[in-house]
Formats: C-alpha cells, sequence, structure tokens
C-alpha cells in the first residue's frame, strides 16, 4: 500500500510537469479502478463464504440429534417389529377374504397401520370386525367399566370442594353464606298445603267485619283499631302474603305463564297495607274516631275479603271444595277485640302521670337540700 501510495505521487508530480503522456495516465487510472472494484468484492463475499462454512457443522449436528432422537420417540427395534407383527396379524385377522395368521392384502401393502387407521377401519366396517370374538368385546366393556385414576392435584381440589360445601350449610360465626340460608318454606308443588291458609285469613277477616258490625264493638274508641292491628300480625292473618305467593307460583307453574294471578297477589298486598295503614292512623287519632273515618275502615276489611276471592278463584275447583273443607275443620284462634283499661292508652297516660309526679318529688328534695344548705 505504501509503495502503491509512492508510486501514485510520483505519477502525480510527473503529469504536473508534463513528463508523462496522456493514454499512459488514463491506462494507470483504469487500472487503479479495477483494483479498488476487485477488493470491494472480495469484502463483500467474505460473510457470505463464512456463513456457508457454518452451515456444515449445523447440518451434521442436527442429525446426530433427529438419529439418537427419534428411538426414543417410536421405541427400541425390537419394539418396532413387535408393533409391525401387531398390526399385520390385526389386519389379517380383521380384513374381509383374508386368512388368519396371513399377511396383509394387497390395499395395505408398504403401508404400517397406525392406531388412527385401525380404529376408523373398525369403526366404518361393523361388519369386518364380527370375527374378532368375544375376547374384543370383553376387553372394551372391562376397559369402559375402569374409572379413569385422578392425579393427586386433582384429588385434593376435588375433596376441598366438597369440604366447602359441607361448610357452607352449617349455621357458624366463620361462615360469611350463613346469613343466606332460607329460613320458611317456600316451596309450591303442592297445592293443598297453602291454599286453606287463605280461607282460614278470609273467615277471620268475616269474624272481624261481623264484630264491626256488633252495637257492642266501641267503633269511635282509636284503641279498637289498635287492637285490629294487633291481630293483623298473629296467625293466621301475617301469613296471607306468604302463602298468596306459594298460590301465584304453583299457578304460573300450572298455566305456563309467568305473569298469571301477579295482579290478585298485588291486590291482596295493598289491599292488606290500606287496611293496617289505616288502623295505624286511627289509633293515633286525638279523641274519637269520626263516622266517615268508621266507614273507610270497614270498607277496607272487606276490600281484603274480596281480594282473597279474587286470588282463589283462579284455582281449579276441585282444588277449591278441598281446601275449603280443610279451612272448616281447623280452628282458628278467638278474636278478643273488648277495651280493657290497661290498653296502650290507658297505660301511657298512667306512666306519664308517674313521670310528672317523680318529676315533682325531684324538684321538692332538691328545693329541701338547698334549704337546709342556706
Amino acid at each position: 500500500a505504501m509503495g502503491r501510495t509512492t508510486i501514485g505521487v510520483a505519477h502525480r508530480h510527473l503529469r504536473s510537469c508534463g513528463l508523462l503522456p496522456r493514454a499512459e495516465m488514463r491506462q494507470q487510472q483504469k487500472q487503479q479502478r479495477q483494483q479498488h472494484s476487485i477488493a470491494w468484492r472480495s469484502l463483500r463475499q467474505q460473510p457470505q463464504r463464512s456463513a456457508s462454512l457454518l452451515r456444515i457443522p449445523t447440518i451434521g449436528l442436527t442429525t446426530v440429534l433427529v438419529a439418537a432422537w427419534s428411538p426414543l420417540l417410536r421405541g427400541t427395534m425390537p419394539q418396532m417389529q413387535n408393533r409391525q407383527c401387531h398390526h399385520n396379524g390385526c389386519l389379517a385377522a380383521v380384513l374381509p377374504g383374508a386368512v388368519a395368521g396371513g399377511t396383509p392384502t394387497n390395499k395395505w401393502l408398504g403401508r404400517e397401520m397406525n392406531r388412527r387407521d385401525m380404529a376408523y377401519f373398525l369403526a366404518t366396517a361393523p361388519a369386518v370386525y364380527r370375527p374378532l370374538g368375544a375376547s374384543a368385546k370383553e376387553t372394551l366393556d372391562a376397559s369402559a367399566k375402569e374409572t379413569p385414576e385422578l392425579n393427586p392435584v386433582d384429588k385434593i381440589i376435588q375433596e376441598s370442594r366438597r369440604k366447602a360445601k359441607e361448610d357452607s350449610k352449617k349455621i357458624v360465626a366463620w361462615n360469611p353464606r350463613a346469613y343466606k340460608i332460607p329460613t320458611q318454606n317456600y316451596n309450591a308443588s303442592e297445592l293443598q298445603s297453602f291454599l286453606p291458609n287463605l280461607y282460614q285469613v278470609r273467615f277471620q277477616f268475616e269474624k272481624i267485619e261481623k264484630e264491626m258490625e256488633s252495637p257492642k264493638a266501641n267503633l269511635s274508641n282509636p284503641d279498637f283499631y289498635d287492637l285490629l292491628r294487633g291481630l293483623n300480625r298473629k296467625e293466621p292473618i301475617k301469613l296471607l302474603r306468604k302463602d298468596a305467593f306459594r298460590t301465584r307460583m304453583w299457578l304460573n307453574t300450572k298455566k305456563k305463564d309467568i305473569d298469571f294471578a301477579t295482579f290478585q297477589y298485588e291486590r291482596i298486598k295493598r289491599t292488606l297495607d290500606e287496611e293496617d295503614t289505616q288502623c295505624l292512623l286511627l289509633s293515633r287519632a286525638d279523641g274519637d274516631v269520626d263516622a266517615v273515618q268508621i266507614r273507610t275502615a270497614k270498607k277496607n276489611v272487606r276490600a281484603v275479603i274480596d281480594a282473597i276471592d279474587q286470588m282463589v278463584e283462579l284455582a281449579p275447583e276441585e282444588e277449591q271444595d278441598t281446601a275449603k273443607i280443610v279451612a272448616e275443620t281447623k280452628a282458628l284462634p278467638p278474636i278478643d277485640l273488648t277495651i280493657k283499661p290497661w290498653s296502650r292508652r290507658v297505660r301511657e297516660e298512667r306512666e306519664a302521670r308517674e313521670r310528672e309526679e317523680g318529676n315533682s318529688k325531684a324538684k321538692e328534695v332538691a328545693n329541701d337540700a338547698t334549704a337546709n344548705k342556706e
């Protein structure tokens, strides 16, 4: 390189002096350009040559690995020979026209039957594998009866799920789902278990209506309506909403309509709420109850009876007759609407009087203590 540089400098000096002709100058420039192009090509081809040299050991290593791994995947040579004999024996036994213990037909010559091909052949040709006999059938039955063995992880998961299901049913302090356990029965499969209760509630309101029509009842006294509210919280009236809901569920299942008897059920709830609210307002009234309010209370009681009749009419007539007979045989709790002197109003007045007396006595004691100090 130093020599070429020195020659180039000398040639440029000679050309500047005019000692070299132009033809020689052009020939020298051409030779220099050729030398530069040859050097650049050698530099570009050098990585490709190194890559081609690396391919040879890579291919050799891959061949060695494949040759070492393939016997592990497919089995050793004796196992492969036994497998081939087994396939040939199966083909000879099941293929039509083949002799037992002979070679397979020309259709399967030169081809090793794997398990997938054999299963497809046996499934698509049922008449072919009949000569196998009862031994093959017994083997299939025994394999079908065997239950798959679970691995240890699946066993642990299955046991933990079973234990969690059992613990969720226990009512204990550390069970977060204990409050979700239902405490009431809303089974609507048997109509006669709740339809007679509707008749009993109807009979109870009829007795209340008769008591309100009696001249002995003091309807102008607010304590009378307080006693009516107490009856609403006793059986059988307190079970009216629940039994009406179960009746609606039974009718929905019977008619296969989710909206069937919904209006009648909502009417029972509305009329019962109105009757209870009216009794609450009248029990808190100051003074006597006037005639208009008494009439409204009677209408509310009659509205509850009509709503129950409308719900019961949706049931079949045979079920109605049976439920009515059952309700009549059961004894209803007695209704006592007589106003006693120890009713709520009298009790509140007595308590207020006692508080006033106690306050007055406390003031007298305080005054006496102050006078003694002075």
